[in-house]
């Protein structure tokens, strides 16, 4: 019922729909990373459900970690339309963050949360989720976290309930565990972290971060140093979501087409922040473009239109021959480049279909070779 009465109350063609169409962030030629707290999801119901679809599909990120989900069946609907999407969480108790990815390029590996037993879990509010995927064959780790928020500026670590002594001791779990377990992994630490960068070092919560600038990087650094209209909470303003990256994410963010930016929906709505922040939230977005192969597992070599298939496929592959008399090789690989489907036919019909039941959700790649060696290679999205 409620995802019928979303569109007879709030159809897309409203005219602010139309402004937000000239919004654009994510591009073919990077992995683009989002971080967005979108407080208390849905503030506004079905109203901001439907702005955050329009801002999604506008912005088109490849992966999206979300803070303060407040109703994780208003999530569902969200992930329900979103057509290029599919979302993860851990459960509805993993208190407000959550993930969207794009299911054709991002694959996911496993999922999990840390720190959730004391002394270790009193310094983070929500536990910090880790979502292992794979960008075509590039494995990459997301930890998104929301630390505690609020205080006074100044950094006690003598008192332990100090706000930002939370934040400054979940720094140094972090660093301890991504030091250990992530130093050779393409890793990224994002979120709504409550605080600033540009503290004096004495107050800093990020100074560990910070002073080991060989292994670490705010990619946010220079928005934190910018005009304040740049910021990601502009209602203090203060900027206070951040992304950071380890060393081997350096290459990948420094070549040409990668960067951070703040994302300023607000610029695209006719009421400006006031109807953002009435209707979507009072942080904006901002977003990562990481330059990063996209190998597929297949090489591409000379392509022919002699077959197509059918997409997205469900439990069956539907191919479809152009005069083609002669046996075709049909072969089908996951984003990891591994085998899972091979097949000779001698006599292609005009229509054929392969079981793929036992195949999970995400992106696959057909590679169809006829006689003559004539080749196409096709995506195929389940």
């Amino acid at each position: 019922m409620r995802i019928f009465l979303l569109f007879l109350i709030f159809p897309f063609t409203n005219v602010w729909s139309q402004t937000l169409e000239d919004l654009e962030f994510g591009t073919e030629e990077t992995l683009d990373i989002v971080t967005w707290n979108i407080e208390w999801f849905p503030k506004n119901d079905q109203t901001t459900l439907q702005y955050v679809v329009n801002i999604i599909e506008s912005i088109d990120a490849d992966i999206i970690a979300i803070q303060e989900v407040d109703d994780y069946f208003f999530f569902n609907d969200l992930v329900d339309f979103l057509a290029d999407y599919d979302g993860y969480y851990q459960s509805s108790n993993n208190r407000g963050l959550a993930y969207l990815y794009k299911t054709d390029i991002i694959s996911i590996n496993s999922g999990y949360e840390l720190f959730l037993t004391e002394p270790e879990s009193y310094n983070f509010p929500r536990f910090p989720m880790v979502l292992d995927v794979n960008y075509y064959q590039e494995r990459v780790v997301l930890i998104n976290n929301h630390y505690k928020c609020c205080g006074d500026g100044e950094l006690d670590t003598t008192d332990s309930t100090d706000e930002e002594t939370r934040r400054y001791n979940a720094n140094l779990l972090l660093k301890g565990y991504m030091d250990t377990e992530l130093s050779n992994v393409k890793t990224v630490l994002l979120g709504d972290l409550n605080d600033v960068l540009t503290d004096a070092p004495l107050d800093n919560v990020f100074q560990n971060f910070i002073d080991d600038s060989t292994n670490y990087l705010f990619t946010d650094i220079d928005i934190a140093n910018g005009p304040i209209t740049d910021f990601s909470y502009p209602a203090w303003p203060s900027h206070l979501d951040h992304i950071l990256i380890n060393k081997p994410n350096f290459s990948p963010f420094f070549a040409e087409g990668g960067g951070t930016e703040t994302i300023k929906v607000d610029d695209y709505l006719i009421g400006g922040f006031s109807e953002y922040d009435q209707n979507v939230s009072d942080h904006r977005p901002v977003g990562m473009h990481l330059v990063l192969p996209q190998v597929l597992g297949t090489t591409e070599v000379s392509q022919t239109s002699f077959v197509t298939a059918i997409n997205p496929i469900g439990d069956t592959i539907a191919f479809q021959f152009e005069e083609i008399q002669t046996e075709v090789a049909i072969s089908i690989y996951n984003t990891l480049g591994q085998l899972i489907v091979s097949r000779t036919i001698k006599n292609p019909s005009e229509n054929l279909e392969l079981n793929s039941s036992h195949l999970s959700k995400g992106l696959y790649i057909a590679v169809i070779t006829n006689a003559n060696q004539e080749r196409t290679i096709i995506k195929l999205k389940k």
